[in-house]
This record gives C-alpha cells, sequence and structure tokens, in this order.
C-alpha cells in the first residue's frame, strides 16, 4: 500500500514537474520562476499581482530566450521586439493532485499587436481585478482591457454567475508569441506545445475563443476531434476531443471577444446560447 502511495507521489510531483518544464521550454526560466509561485508543489499558483506587474513592466525580452519555434521566422522580422509572449493564466491553486488540474481551459488565438510589453498574462486573469460584470481594473481601480469583452462575454453564457466559474478557468493561446497571423508560425507553435498542455492540465471542457484558435486545434488534433454542427446557427460547433488514456474533453467554440465580433456577441443575449453552454459546458464541471 505504501509503495503504491508513494508511486502515487512519484506521478504527482513528475506531472507538475513536466509543466513546469513546458513552460520553461517555452518562455524560459526567467519568465516562469517570476510568475509562477513553486513553493508549494505540486500546487502551483501565479505570483500576485504586484510581482506580476512588477515583472511584465521592467522586463525585456532576450534573442536567446524561449523556445525555438518562431526564432528563424522573426529573424526575418526588422524588430525583434514584436516577438512578445501571451503566459497562460488562472486563478488560486492550479493543483496536480486532481486528475483536473483546472475545470475549464479558454484558447484563444496569439497574442494582440496592441499589447506594448514584451510579456503579457492572458486576459488579465490573476493580473487585475474582475468584477461581478466582467470588465478588469488595475490596482489603481482604473478600468483596463476596453478592446476586449471577454469576461463580459463569459459571464453572459454563464448566466451571471461569472465568479462562481473564474477559478476553474485555465487560459492560454494557440500560439504563445504574437505570430503576425503567419500560419508557420501558428502551426509549429500548437504542434508543438498545445497537445501537450492540455493533456497536462487534463480540463473538463475546452472553450475555443474564436474560429481562429479552433481551425488550428483542428489541424493538430486531426482524429481526436470530432465535432457536431449546431442546426439553429452556422458558427458555434460542439463535440469531443479524445486522447488515449484520458476521458474524452467537451469542447464548445464561441464567438472571439474583439471589437469587430461585437454585432455577433449580441446574439448570446438569448436564451438559446445560454442554454447551449449550460448544458453543454457548465453540466460538465
Amino acid at each position: 500500500m505504501e509503495k503504491k502511495a508513494n508511486l502515487q507521489t512519484e506521478q504527482i510531483f513528475e506531472r507538475s514537474n513536466q509543466f513546469l518544464n513546458l513552460l520553461r521550454t517555452i518562455y524560459g526560466k526567467i519568465v516562469v520562476n517570476s510568475l509562477v509561485d513553486c513553493s508549494d508543489k505540486p500546487v502551483l499558483k501565479l505570483q500576485d499581482p504586484d510581482k506580476i506587474n512588477s515583472f511584465i513592466n521592467r522586463y525585456k525580452r532576450q534573442q536567446e530566450e524561449g523556445c525555438s519555434c518562431c526564432k528563424k521566422i522573426y529573424s526575418k522580422q526588422s524588430d525583434f521586439s514584436e516577438r512578445k509572449m501571451d503566459f497562460p493564466s488562472w486563478l488560486g491553486n492550479l493543483d496536480f493532485r486532481e486528475k483536473n488540474a483546472k475545470r475549464i481551459m479558454i484558447i484563444g488565438e496569439d497574442i494582440s499587436p496592441a499589447i506594448k510589453k514584451d510579456i503579457n498574462i492572458a486576459y488579465g486573469l490573476a493580473r487585475y481585478i474582475i468584477d461581478d460584470d466582467g470588465k478588469l481594473f488595475d490596482e489603481s481601480g482604473k478600468e483596463v482591457e476596453k478592446r476586449n469583452k471577454l469576461w463580459f462575454n463569459i459571464k453572459k453564457l454563464a448566466d451571471g454567475q461569472l465568479h462562481a466559474i473564474l477559478e476553474n478557468i485555465y487560459i492560454t493561446d494557440t500560439s504563445k508569441c504574437h505570430a503576425f497571423k503567419n500560419q508557420n508560425i501558428w502551426k509549429s507553435c500548437s504542434d508543438t506545445y498545445l497537445k501537450k498542455e492540455i493533456k497536462l492540465i487534463c480540463p473538463k471542457v475546452i472553450i475555443f475563443q474564436g474560429r481562429t484558435s479552433y481551425n488550428k486545434a483542428r489541424k493538430v488534433f486531426e482524429r481526436d476531434m470530432k465535432e457536431e454542427k449546431i442546426p439553429e446557427d452556422n458558427f458555434t460547433r460542439i463535440g469531443k476531443i479524445s486522447f488515449a488514456n484520458q476521458d474524452p474533453i467537451p469542447f464548445i467554440k464561441i464567438y472571439h471577444t474583439s471589437v469587430a465580433n461585437r454585432a455577433n456577441w449580441k446574439a448570446f443575449d438569448n436564451n438559446y446560447y445560454k442554454r447551449l453552454f449550460r448544458n453543454k459546458i457548465l453540466s460538465e464541471i
């Protein structure tokens, strides 16, 4: 019995270490060691907002830091500073003692070119204060991130219960660097990292934010991904992703929450979308 318990403990720490090593491969040791609190492994936390913001404001990315996926492509760009990174984000514990380190994974496209820093925390989760309406505020009380309404719209889908699910969310991108919508970067980054990331987090559900993240994932997962078309809607997709030795993961594709999709998001005010999200996503967690 003791031997079995020790083996289980080793496996738990191995999963946690694999996740940290994945992050270090993508972002480099300096970034990971500065943003992630590893003092209570295998339970990982992000640093508090003051430390996160301080690091983001002073960090200058060097050519040799991070993964090799897009280095050749970016070496052709005249300005290396455009190679910005988006670090995954979560609230509270990322607990690798649990089968599902987080229950909900949101997958976005890639970091916005509007981000002025060399590194950003995905969609402000763990960096800013998110109020009951899904608005983001910095430590001084100033509203930020006005152009992207992800949390505001997730609140709509969750029938107003935003804070009931925020602690369950892990958010990441198909491409970890700003890709200039470069197909080669998307492919190399997604092929190399996304499947490993999902397997290690092992979410109960996945939300694809936008057509691009969904299409990139379909190319990565190939036969692992089965979808069903919603008769009432030509855009939204639901289905399941099945990996060997893991339970199938239900997914839903939603509109990207950029300003360009403001009109499309109005559709999510109606009961049909709330019911779809509740029955296909919230019921699973």
